[in-house]
């Protein structure tokens, strides 16, 4: 039996202190206030890494995603009333096909350790493929939302919009392909600008381009 992980926790920001403020009142007052990006990335390393120890590319790539928004702090802020709440650490919500093809959603688990986060979330996924989709719960939002598109490459997606969770970043990966001898794929940001801004974005990918060329260092299984 897995041992069971904590569960995010937040914190209220005091607005005062704030200093997006008057930037967060702005966007937040849009009625969509959320953009997208679109980068592609070089995973020629974590590809290699990923084939030569087995391990399933989609969720291998989803924990590190995951691994590099909980470096960016306003990666876990989430908007809950006027103000804004920070939590401690955010856990993947992800997307795996089910054996009859149907889409399942799965709230997976987080731990510093990239083996234990691994043997957590594939135990997730054995139920799914087992026939039983773990329930979840969305009250909590101390998740990012992450959706894998492995079917297809892409230079720009647009993502469904949802009031109640504006705030909560999402992030599509879509198909590998080969770009001279470079593996290279498409990934999407979608967050919240009343949160984050270009800065924070360019902060997140500074880490996952870093986890992804040193796949030795933070895709080892040592639990």
């Amino acid at each position: 039996m897995n041992k069971e992980m904590p569960v995010p926790t937040s914190r209220p920001i005091d607005m005062d202190a704030y200093q997006r403020r008057t930037f967060f009142e702005y966007f937040r007052a849009f009625d969509v206030p959320v953009h997208s990006r679109t980068v592609q990335i070089d995973i020629t390393r974590a590809r290699e890494h990923i084939k030569k120890h087995n391990l399933v590319f989609s969720l291998a790539l989803s924990l590190l995603v995951t691994k590099a928004a909980n470096q960016v702090p306003e990666f876990r802020q989430r908007i809950v009333g006027d103000g804004i709440e920070e939590y401690d650490f955010v856990v993947p919500f992800y997307t795996m096909l089910s054996p009859s093809k149907v889409v399942a959603f799965i709230m997976g688990q987080h731990a510093n350790s990239f083996g234990a986060c691994y043997e957590a979330n594939m135990a997730l996924r054995r139920e799914v493929l087992a026939g039983r989709i773990p329930p979840f719960d969305l009250k909590n939002q101390g998740h990012i939302t992450i959706s894998v598109v492995p079917w297809y490459s892409f230079t720009s997606v647009t993502m469904p919009y949802s009031h109640n969770h504006a705030s909560v970043p999402t992030v599509s990966i879509g198909k590998f392909y080969q770009q001279q001898d470079t593996t290279m794929i498409p990934l999407a940001i979608h967050s919240n600008h009343a949160l984050i801004d270009g800065y924070h974005i360019g902060r997140f990918l500074d880490f996952l381009t870093g986890y992804l060329s040193d796949p030795e260092t933070h895709m080892s299984l040592e639990v």
